[in-house]
């Protein structure tokens, strides 16, 4: 909870479950926890009640910043003491209707220390409560730093759709954040910085409003970089700020990349399992982009464990994508350090989206399953874990699996990406280009500059980003030959002949496309095209909604007028499969020079035989007459 937030103690969590049939009466339990503090428990079990569940959460355990509300489950299917660990029947089930529900005390006004509330709200259903705008005529630099707000937004939270709406030159009665100057509502000028932060009470004009705004490009951009890192926003006191013109950049790590990267370089230091039996943990991990790999490319883990567990029945397991890879006894000899290294298999070395569990097995000698033995049974994995990753000829096309993926071939994401938009972009373009941007921090996890182009396609060095319209056929003639689909006008298009879509999916739909960029050699530029702005919007809908916008892969992506996704690619199953095939079968340079060492040696062998054969054969000598 941010500061400044009051609950008015009617708080409750209602929960919606069900248990297996099979439970023991009166040995199961669920318990709530508030924050370590226990506030209610029930049975569970037999003829134990199951449902719904409404339990008060008393307002004296909240506190300031991040509230952990826990549920933990006790409950057995069998009499005997450990015996249904592994039994399918022993469950407990919550279903949808599981809820959490607040009421604050809203006060009249908002100081600017409790941004980015009320304007996103990450406890309310609907988290984006608010409308942006933008002054009419915005030019591009005015646009940049609104979606570089949206960016900044993104990597706040990386959980939430973010469905922002942005408005051009008039506010509505509902909150607003207003970036730039409108005529007639400009806050007024103090302070000596470049920079402005206005925010105004909750009773002006129906909604709390708040000003990003200075006297220049570099003290907007000064506003709104301030408001992107919560150590400076608490900084702030009242309702208005001026804003000094220095700004902020921070460091940024190589991730995924061709060589060596850890764990610790992809946002994970260490990884702890803990307690008795079954401990999972997982790392997603995006396949860099636009690179050919090899199977001659790993996982390395490095870890450590208690050195309490039974060796006999203890272990380590590597999994990638589900297909077990490598596994480890946990016994004495690596409690203090032990190491993995497991190779990638070919069949997932392909694949846009490597996700490696970690599935440990802790098995104590003595052991009362009622307790959780945290203390006594661990295992950790330590940040130096590494993928090791080398080239091959496994291809790496273009793609919308975490779209968009603005990460380099070298592993790092750049400060700057740049998004065209069409001449004369209108609220629909430019809501849309703001949910992209805030998609982008999420799932690239760092927050973005923009450079904005109107009716152009970008010229980035870095992957890009365009929107438009099918009509636009003139703009995106340049690369027409690159796109999948490359509208013609009159409701016609040029498909490639290896992906199946036909025309009356695309009239009155979008279609999201991942093409090599045709400035960059290493990067990526998506093109999304709609019939017309309701299209556009329905498919900002779509990659607002978490859920939905998973659905997103292959190389491009159609959403037709009635709402049905579908994702195309120009590689088959048949040459996938071809292509793993020659990777799994060709001779890798480490097996080269194996094969040439063997061979060398073979030959130095034979040669010494022979050499010593001639030195051990006696010489002959003629007679004479």
């Amino acid at each position: 909870m941010r500061p400044g937030v009051q609950l008015t103690g009617n708080e409750y969590v209602e929960l919606n479950y069900s248990c297996s049939p099979t439970l023991v009466e009166g040995l199961g339990s669920l318990t709530i926890l508030l924050n370590g503090t226990p506030v209610d428990s029930r049975k569970t079990g037999g003829k134990a009640p199951q449902g719904q569940w409404r339990v008060t959460l008393p307002l004296k355990l909240f506190k300031q910043g991040f509230n952990e509300l826990k549920i933990v489950s006790r409950q057995r299917s069998t009499d005997g003491p450990c015996q249904d660990l592994d039994n399918h029947g022993n469950w407990i089930r919550f279903n949808e209707g599981n809820r959490l529900h607040l009421e604050r005390r809203e006060p009249m006004a908002f100081p600017l220390y409790s941004y980015p509330f009320p304007f996103l709200d990450t406890l309310s259903t609907d988290v984006v409560q608010s409308r942006w705008v933008i002054p009419n005529g915005a030019d591009p630099s005015l646009v940049s730093e609104m979606l570089g707000l949206a960016s900044d937004w993104g990597e706040l939270d990386r959980v939430h759709g973010l469905p922002i709406r942005v408005g051009v030159g008039t506010t509505t009665p509902a909150q607003n954040i207003i970036i730039g100057n409108i005529a007639g509502q400009v806050p007024p000028n103090f302070g000596d910085g470049p920079g402005y932060l206005v925010a105004y009470p909750g009773d002006y004009a129906g909604g709390s409003r708040l000003w990003i705004t200075g006297k220049t490009p570099a003290g907007i951009y000064a506003a709104r970089n301030t408001l992107a890192y919560p150590e400076m926003v608490d900084q702030l006191r009242g309702f208005r700020a001026s804003i000094p013109g220095n700004t902020i950049a921070d460091a940024r790590p190589a991730t995924t990349r061709i060589g060596t990267f850890t764990f610790t370089e992809l946002g994970t230091p260490v990884i702890t399992m803990n307690g008795a039996f079954h401990q999972h943990a997982t790392l997603t991990v995006q396949r860099p982009v636009r690179v050919d790999l090899g199977r001659d490319s790993f996982i390395n883990i490095r870890f450590r464990h208690s050195a309490s567990l039974n060796p006999l029945r203890s272990i380590l397991t590597v999994k990638v994508n589900g297909v077990p890879v490598s596994s480890a006894r946990l016994d004495a000899d690596n409690a203090n350090g032990g190491f993995i290294k497991a190779r990638i298999p070919v069949t997932e070395l392909a694949k846009n989206i490597w996700q490696v569990d970690l599935e440990a097995y802790h098995d104590l000698a003595a052991v009362d399953c009622s307790k959780t033995y945290d203390e006594v049974a661990w295992t950790v994995i330590e940040g130096e874990s590494s993928f090791e990753l080398n080239t091959g000829q496994l291809g790496g096309r273009p793609y919308l699996d975490a779209f968009p993926y603005l990460v380099g071939r070298d592993g790092i994401a750049p400060r700057r990406s740049m998004i065209s938009l069409s001449p004369n972009a209108n609220e629909s373009q430019l809501s849309l280009a703001a949910v992209i941007a805030a998609r982008a921090a999420q799932v690239n996890r760092h927050s973005f500059d923009w450079d904005v182009k109107f009716g152009a396609l970008p010229d980035s060095k870095n992957s890009s980003i365009a929107i438009g319209h099918y009509d636009e056929v003139s703009r995106f003639q340049p690369i027409a030959k690159q796109l999948l689909v490359s509208p013609q006008g009159n409701g016609h298009f040029a498909i490639n002949p290896k992906i199946r879509v036909v025309n009356d999916a695309l009239n009155g739909g979008a279609i999201l496309q991942a093409i090599k960029s045709p400035t960059n050699e290493a990067g990526v530029l998506y093109v999304l095209l709609g019939a017309d702005d309701a299209a556009l919007d329905r498919f900002a809908r779509l990659l607002a909604d978490p859920k939905r916008s998973l659905a997103l892969t292959g190389e491009a992506a159609v959403l037709t007028a009635d709402g049905q996704l579908i994702t195309l690619s120009t590689v088959s199953d048949a040459e996938v499969a071809q292509n793993r095939t020659t990777e799994q079968d060709r001779y890798t340079p480490n097996m080269l020079l194996i094969m040439t060492s063997i061979i060398v040696l073979v030959l130095l062998g034979i040669f010494l035989v022979a050499r010593a054969f001639v030195k051990r054969t006696p010489k002959t000598h003629g007679t004479s007459a």
